[in-house]
């Protein structure tokens, strides 16, 4: 008896790890998405055009969104159902700021 609960112990394990594996693999971030990278740079936004930063994010968005649409179709064209977002914003001269936005588009479920 002390043989056969052993050998349901050892089973268990692997059976867990399964379940969890499928559930990781299922997850509607992964499920989703596309194998492409989006990389969309957004419009110069003058610094009296003020709060610089959020506008040229907004901006920055905004054209990731056009170009996912574009490239991959509407259903994959949110920033919020994106994987990997990432923004990167700089001065490009004394009074304007330029972000750039990269993503991997997911459609969201």
């Amino acid at each position: 008896m002390d043989t056969l609960s052993e050998d349901k112990g050892r089973m268990g394990l692997p059976v867990l790890l399964l379940a969890l594996a499928l559930f990781a693999a299922a997850t509607p971030a992964q499920a989703g998405c596309l194998r492409m990278q989006i990389r969309a740079e957004g419009m110069k936004i003058h610094f009296l055009n003020r709060p610089v930063e959020e506008k040229a994010r907004q901006s920055a968005i905004l054209a990731w969104e056009n170009m996912a649409a574009k490239k991959a179709g509407a259903a994959y064209a949110q920033w919020r159902n994106a994987k990997g977002r990432k923004m990167q914003c700089r001065l490009v001269s004394r009074s304007e700021t330029l972000c750039t936005a990269a993503a991997t588009p997911c459609d969201g479920k």
